[in-house]
């Protein structure tokens, strides 16, 4: 069995490597402007990264839809090593397609351009790890949500660490953050009781890292994510504390009053989570069951 020391050096090699290779991309479930996971191949804006084109579609027999998103934000969207998108928002809308009887082609956009381009027609779909909010719902309409998270505080399950269990335990220890999310950090300096206290990272996972290096005490992130790199790790021993917010909810989005794509793609999801295709997704990307 690796020992301790052994894992956090595996981390750190891993930490590096990755800072070399992974490009920095742009994205977050709550919708903040905030530097989001290392993909392994950085999108350019506005280009095209499904195999499928409108032109040369999946099915050549139904419609094809653009879907505007942020290729860039791991598990939800992101790069393979030969461009083409992944993740589990991506995975599960193109089997909602394929039960609904449509295509989908992913168009890399800055997070901050999609609602103009929705409302400008250049993208029927927004998928995008959005979460559903009455500001939004104002603007566009949204499917069904298809999955929950919560804020949480991620720490390594050592001894050291047992009398950590509350959040107000958390207040004088040192706690790693996304720095590109202003909410994100503002939450962190309230956990930890000062500014000083929070160690900024240029993305989630680097954060992450920290945490796993000794610089910080806990990461502070959105449960999914979390659940997503603790089940790529499975030898680091971690537990979360949870920061006691109502659970945000994720859909993907259609321009305002377009109820009938909106209607197929809850058709679609309707059909997927009864014949077990979701639960399998939920499953490959967070280790989790549909009832957690």
């Amino acid at each position: 069995m690796k020992t301790f020391k052994e894992m956090m050096n595996k981390m750190k090699k891993l930490t590096y490597l990755t800072i070399l290779a992974l490009g920095i991309g742009l994205s977050a479930c709550s919708g903040e402007s905030t530097t989001a996971e290392q993909n392994t191949m950085p999108a350019t804006p506005n280009e095209s990264v499904q195999t499928a084109s409108a032109t040369n579609p999946a099915n050549p027999d139904f419609p094809t839809y653009m879907v505007g998103s942020e290729v860039s934000y791991e598990p939800f969207e992101f790069k393979d090593e030969k461009g083409h998108p992944m993740g589990f928002e991506v995975e599960l809308l193109q089997e909602i397609g394929k039960a609904a009887q449509f295509n989908v082609v992913f168009i890399h956009t800055p997070r901050n351009a999609l609602e103009a381009d929705l409302n400008s027609e250049r993208f029927s779909i927004l998928a995008s790890a959005l979460s559903v909010s009455p500001e939004r719902m104002e603007k566009m309409d949204f499917s069904e949500p298809f999955l929950d998270f919560v804020r949480e505080v991620y720490i390594l399950d050592t001894p050291e660490n047992a009398a950590l269990k509350s959040i107000s335990d958390l207040n004088g220890k040192r706690i790693a953050v996304n720095g590109g999310s202003s909410t994100a950090v503002a939450t962190a300096q309230e956990l930890a009781g000062s500014a000083d206290r929070v160690e900024k990272a240029d993305s989630f996972y680097l954060s992450l890292a920290a945490m796993y290096n000794g610089k910080a005490i806990g990461t502070l992130g959105d449960s999914r994510i979390l659940q997503y790199y603790d089940a790529k790790t499975p030898e680091i021993k971690t537990r979360a504390i949870s920061l006691g917010d109502k659970p945000k909810y994720i859909a993907f989005a259609v321009k305002k009053g377009n109820t009938e794509l909106r209607d197929k793609i809850n058709q679609g999801l309707k059909i997927v989570k009864e014949n077990g295709t979701y639960d399998q997704l939920l499953k490959k990307w967070f280790n989790q069951d549909s009832t957690k």
